[in-house]
């Protein structure tokens, strides 16, 4: 329980003073802390249930932390998956009530064994970690140069790439992630229902990290990176799928953002800023497109990210700077 009260202490400093370099330092130290006490297992079964998934879901609050600050450069992960063994967390209402709920591990939960027997059994809370793990594998890939395996060009089906990109899938099809937005909250423009609070969050949160996800892995100036040592080899249709997704998720991002906002959902996390400043650049980018529907949806969806961000900017004086940032470009 003393270890529970410590990492939430951190947790809540690292939220609240979000400064990238000593956000990642902290983070480290959290995750230290929870490794020693071997939070990565089962809690005890002496233990009751509520105080069993209290320390899950601390445990699992440090691993986001964690995956979302390799999105950057240096940025080496405390965490991998496979040492991970403990359950991810229930559903908020078998939290609150005490109630027993039975949960799949990480490495179960993202076996492409167990996708078909798996789809929407995932609680929100879990959803944010499964697209973590691979957005922090596809940041690691492309903004970090890790291999995971031989090293092979992206277009191999034996690639990081496809890997990677076969993960997305599972995930898309685990969580139904192409039903439209407004209909996972079976809602009609508020967020009151059973869905409302922290779970509404966490279901704009893991849509949010998927199209992100998707825009890191296609970036054109990372992917050109890992496209130097191949050059004229490349596949020109690769090349157009990869462009074409990437900037197809990017105004998909920011109009979920839009309509997240707009339907009166709280938007606080600090992250969520990243992800806006990532679908802007890339937005930015194509509004110079030669083709005119492209650059008009290009540059709406741009005056849309500024608009987040200048919101977004009331509880995060980073948000201000990437609001210049965009206006730069």
């Amino acid at each position: 329980v003393d270890g529970v009260i410590w990492l939430k202490g951190i947790l809540i400093y690292v939220w609240t003073d979000f400064k990238s370099r000593s956000a990642w330092k902290k983070t480290g130290t959290a995750a230290r802390i929870a490794q020693d006490l071997k939070f990565m297992f089962e809690p005890s079964s002496f233990l009751d249930l509520q105080e069993q998934e209290e320390q899950r879901r601390t445990f699992w609050s440090i691993y986001v932390l964690d995956g979302l600050t390799t999105c950057g450069r240096a940025r080496p992960p405390a965490f991998h998956g496979h040492y991970c063994k403990t359950n991810l967390p229930c559903t908020d209402m078998s939290f609150q009530l005490g109630l027993y709920e039975e949960t799949a591990n990480l490495d179960r939960a993202l076996s492409r064994v167990d996708v078909a027997s798996s789809r929407t059994t995932h609680s929100p809370f879990a959803r944010v970690i499964l697209i973590v793990t691979i957005l922090s594998r596809a940041s690691q890939y492309l903004m970090q140069d890790i291999n995971f395996r031989t090293e092979r060009p992206p277009w191999d089906s034996d690639s990081d790439y496809a890997a990677i990109a076969s993960s997305i899938f599972n995930f898309e099809y685990q969580v139904g992630i192409h039903q439209p937005f407004q209909e996972v909250f079976g809602l009609n423009g508020d967020f009151s229902s059973e869905f409302g609070g922290q779970g509404s969050e966490h279901i704009v949160f893991y849509y949010a990290l998927y199209h992100l996800t998707q825009c890191i892995l296609n970036h054109p100036f990372l992917l050109r990176r890992r496209l130097q040592p191949y050059s004229s080899r490349v596949p020109q249709v690769f090349i157009i799928r990869a462009l074409n997704t990437c900037r197809e998720h990017a105004q998909s991002l920011t109009l979920l953002l839009e309509d997240a906002h707009r339907l009166g959902c709280r938007l606080r996390s600090s992250f969520l800023g990243y992800c806006s400043l990532v679908a802007g650049t890339i937005n930015s980018l194509h509004q110079y497109d030669i083709d005119f529907d492209i650059r008009l949806k290009s540059k709406e969806a741009l005056n849309k990210n500024i608009a987040f961000l200048t919101r977004h900017a009331q509880y995060w004086n980073n948000a201000k700077l990437m609001v210049g940032i965009i206006l730069l470009l």
